[in-house]
């Protein structure tokens, strides 16, 4: 068991909670007129500018976005807050208390839902809820990536918030992890798994840096050490453990709080990929 990861978790669920308890989370930021038809975010607790946006930007606090999940859910549910940006974006992860068991009674491969919230205060990103899984198995704990995005909404115009939240909190049982169980169902020998990493891209590279050292042979180098490793519950030989090495090599790959969103797409990238390749569509 990989203890130091167990107790990196456990640390970080323990911080997340008390911020989120403590209303830490909540900076008081308002939308102000700066004059000469301009307009600013600002940080009122310490004067701070987030961003300049336009007239038509429609300010949504983080408190509107993350509260309704804290009410439903609990606060001892919540398993990551993180600001970063200098508190432009805000990112939140928050257990719905569902489990789904990929594996047997013998050998179980457990994954715990979650429920992903972001909010920025910054008017080139949205706010955004999508599905996800914290994977638990006695070699790690791993999270595992994206399911289905539910909703994603830029800051402009009119926006109907709680409505569209409690559209999330309210359908939230519908999601079954299905497309990955189908990714499970699939067999596949290490060759077979290491032919379709060739070809494998998280990230979209410029036309003039393709024959440059780039993150996208990096993530495939550290997922082939991943997948010849002895086969296991944590290194199965089908589709959803291959899916599993390859958003553990993007998150290896992509490090620090910035990169969320970014880790994040390469998740929804590798589960696109293996659609494709598995011939799901």
């Amino acid at each position: 068991m990989n203890n130091y990861r167990v107790r990196q978790n456990a640390n970080e669920e323990r911080y997340a909670q008390r911020i989120v308890a403590s209303n830490g989370c909540y900076k008081r930021v308002e939308k102000v007129d700066v004059g000469m038809g301009k307009y600013a975010i600002i940080n009122m607790d310490t004067g701070n500018k987030l961003s300049n946006v336009s007239k038509r930007y429609t300010l949504v606090k983080n408190e509107e976005v993350f509260q309704p999940f804290v009410n439903r859910f609990g606060v001892q549910n919540v398993s990551r807050f993180i600001e970063y940006g200098r508190g432009k974006f805000a990112h939140m992860r928050i257990n719905t208390g569902r489990e789904f068991n990929f594996g047997t009674e013998e050998k179980p491969d457990i994954i715990k839902e979650q429920i992903i919230v972001e909010n920025s205060y910054n008017k080139t990103r949205s706010f955004r809820f999508m599905f996800g899984a914290f994977r638990l198995v006695c070699t790690n704990g791993l999270y595992s990536g994206n399911c289905s995005m539910k909703y994603k909404k830029i800051h402009v115009g009119e926006i109907p918030v709680q409505e569209i939240i409690n559209n999330v909190i309210n359908n939230y049982e519908k999601n079954s992890f299905e497309l990955w169980k189908s990714f499970k169902e699939i067999p596949l020998t290490l060759e077979a798994e290491l032919k379709m990493l060739e070809t494998f891209e998280a990230f979209e590279i410029k036309e003039e840096n393709k024959h440059s050292w780039d993150l996208n042979s990096q993530i495939r180098r550290r997922a082939i050490r991943l997948v010849t490793a002895e086969a296991s519950v944590d290194n199965q030989r089908n589709g959803w453990g291959l899916f599993n090495q390859i958003n553990r090599a993007i998150e290896y790959e992509v490090s620090g709080r910035s990169a969320v969103s970014k880790r994040m797409l390469g998740n929804r990238k590798a589960e696109e990929f293996l659609t494709a390749q598995l011939n799901l569509n």
